[in-house]
């Protein structure tokens, strides 16, 4: 089992750059399901975009320093999870969503659709289209396998060694289980694993730490 890394040791280590278009969205979320009285459309969200391996100390801070400082109106804090891309994103791709997004939208306002709200949020659209399918690089890809159990993570990574012979790159404990980022590999493959409680995802978040909600004082 490895010891849990530092976030920016793992983002160093996970931030690829093989191209000018190349970047990762860093994002941390308070949920819901870990903060009954929030709403879904009250889930709090703050997002950083790393282009350059020179951006990641800077933006980490940044994005910490917001989840510690966060409080609502009546001065609750709540915890954060901090995640990053799995996949770099391809900025440009993204760009060219959004330009045929508001096309659309510009359309349908000559159509007299009211999309006055979509225009205010323009950031938050490209965050969006950042996290598409359609926007992952074709640079590099890897798979992440989400471990959702604390116990039998050595005997689950021997028996994925000997199984995919591909060996695991990052490995990080989450609250309740393990991230692995993986080479892709054929799923079809994943035989005798049924003891286990695990996901493989071919394009998600890969955890990078959690930061527990302090209340005191509003700010």
């Amino acid at each position: 089992m490895a010891d849990k890394m530092e976030p920016r040791e793992l983002l160093n280590k996970h931030c690829e750059f093989n191209n000018p278009y190349d970047c990762y969205v860093l994002l941390a979320v308070s949920r819901k399901k870990d903060t009954p009285e929030l709403t879904n459309s009250q889930e709090i969200v703050f997002r950083e975009v790393i282009k350059h391996i020179k951006d990641i100390d800077r933006k980490y801070k940044r994005i910490k320093l917001n989840c510690q400082n966060y409080r609502d109106d009546n001065g609750k804090a709540y915890p954060f999870y901090i995640y990053i891309s799995l996949n770099a994103r391809n900025a440009k791709k993204a760009n060219i969503l959004m330009m045929n997004k508001l096309l659309l939208w510009l359309e349908e306002e000559s159509n007299g659709v009211d999309r006055s709200k979509m225009f205010k949020k323009m950031a938050g659209n490209f965050y969006s289209h950042l996290m598409k399918p359609e926007s992952r690089t074709k640079s590099q890809k890897y798979f992440m396998i989400d471990y959702d159990e604390k116990d039998k993570i050595d005997e689950f990574k021997k028996l994925l060694k000997d199984i995919t012979e591909t060996n695991i790159i990052l490995e990080q404990e989450t609250k309740n289980g393990y991230h692995l980022k993986i080479k892709p590999f054929n799923r079809n493959e994943l035989v005798g694993f049924s003891d286990f409680d695990y996901e493989v995802k071919t394009d998600a978040n890969f955890f990078v730490e959690y930061v527990e909600g302090k209340n005191g004082n509003k700010i």
